[in-house]
């Protein structure tokens, strides 16, 4: 696990090269809402492994206040996360997601029953996945890396690395190449 100090300073760096602070600053009050969100919620996991909890859900509120995103306390996120519509995402409290995902609005990553959070079984998702409005995701369930998963699906069991999933419930579509 990576340190939220370290993981700004390279989301930074990767989206403004060679930055200076003026231009971070105008990033920050100008820039896209999915810089924001991912930038706040950076703030707030630095301020949880500092032990300063109030803090840390301070800013996760403010993110779900201000931007209808919702973001839960342990959930885990790598780097380059793009949410370009972020309005209704709910990420729930022990979700994993893995590097270069986009997630696009009303998607859900969520438990299947109550109390899913204390028992940490909601959904990981691999590296490079693409999420379409509107899908869900729902219980302990791995989806690999390099997938897509397409618009209003409702994703309740784990797939495989590389393949294009739909429907509902959502079924493999394309696997390596194949049609099904």
């Amino acid at each position: 696990m990576f340190s939220a100090k370290k993981a700004i300073q390279i989301e930074s760096i990767k989206k403004f090269n060679n930055l200076r602070i003026i231009r971070f600053i105008k990033a920050l009050i100008f820039g896209s809402p999915s810089f924001k969100i991912v930038f706040w919620y950076r703030v707030s996991n630095h301020f949880r492994e500092k032990k300063l909890l109030r803090l840390s859900k301070f800013f996760l509120n403010r993110i779900s206040i201000k931007y209808g995103c919702y973001i839960g306390f342990k959930t885990f996120i790598d780097y380059g996360l793009k949410m370009p519509h972020p309005t209704g995402i709910v990420i729930g409290e022990s979700a994993k997601i893995g590097k270069n995902c986009t997630i696009f609005q009303q998607v859900t990553l969520g438990g299947a029953r109550i109390g899913d959070g204390k028992q940490e079984k909601y959904p990981k998702v691999g590296d490079n996945v693409v999420i379409f409005a509107g899908a869900k995701l729902i219980g302990d369930i791995t989806i690999g890396s390099n997938v897509i998963i397409g618009a209003n699906s409702v994703v309740t069991k784990s797939f495989p690395d590389n393949c294009i999933i739909a429907g509902v419930p959502a079924k493999v579509i394309k696997n390596n190449g194949e049609i099904k």
